[in-house]
């Protein structure tokens, strides 16, 4: 009876790998209505379930699934729910993370800094807006990710996610919120980083005197820089971003 209850329990698991692999955002785009309303009737069946197991292990791996899978079909409240009865704190803080990155991609944004709010520590939760933050630049929405990587607690990490920002705007051709984002990051190195990719963009857009400009000043902080690595690779990329402005002048 004990190996047919493990057996069970594992194809459990294996259940909510598998609508892990096959839910997406939004529900709906994965099939009909049907066949959302099937796949929410499975999880409810495996919810019922789920007190019934003694494995603390086994039950929070479950509950992680579950409620990554709420999430992604669309049920943010539930999967919550879902996440708030897992033992195991690290766990939870995954799950939250991977709620907080989900609601982001769906555009709830809002949603997503709330579920964010309540990971600790604040270097994880900073990684977790960070996701955030890179999921709404590949949707495009760069006020949004805007908002989420200012509310990043950790310096570094929020240069960084102000970083990837900058390279959206600049390949974009949105020179002004570029130059904007830009300024807003506190670490030269980092900032230096985005520069060539605008002043290409400003190369473009036909503004040359002014991305003569930039190029000085990228030049100007290559020279204060005392690490000889990092000098190094943000002169490759001056080179590389002048080739390519050469190249769009001509």
């Amino acid at each position: 009876m004990e190996n047919k209850s493990v057996r069970f329990h594992s194809k459990l698991i294996r259940l909510t790998l598998a609508l892990l692999m096959t839910i997406t955002i939004p529900a709906s785009a994965q099939g009909s209505a049907g066949e959302t309303e099937q796949v929410q009737k499975i999880l409810q069946q495996v919810l019922a379930i789920v007190p019934t197991i003694a494995d603390e292990s086994t039950k929070s791996r479950i509950l992680q699934n579950m409620a990554i899978v709420q999430a992604k079909a669309g049920d943010a409240n539930r999967a919550l729910q879902t996440a708030g009865t897992i033992s195991n704190p690290g766990a939870k803080v995954g799950v939250l993370w991977s709620i907080a990155e989900v609601q982001a991609k769906a555009g709830d944004v809002k949603e997503a800094l709330q579920t964010a709010a309540t990971i600790s520590p604040q270097l994880t939760q900073a990684g977790a807006l960070g996701a955030m933050a890179r999921a709404r630049v590949q949707a495009g929405d760069m006020a949004g990710a805007l908002q989420i990587a200012t509310t990043i607690p950790d310096k570094y990490l929020k240069d960084s996610a102000l970083g990837g920002i900058v390279y959206a705007q600049a390949r974009a051709g949105d020179v002004k919120g570029a130059l904007q984002t830009a300024a807003m990051i506190s670490n030269e190195v980092i900032k230096a980083g985005t520069l060539p990719r605008i002043a290409v963009a400003q190369t473009k857009a036909g503004a040359h005197a002014a991305a003569a400009e930039t190029f000085s000043q990228i030049l100007q902080l290559a020279a204060a820089m005392s690490h000889m690595p990092t000098r190094a690779r943000l002169l490759e990329k001056i080179a590389e971003a002048q080739a390519t402005a050469g190249d769009i002048r001509e």
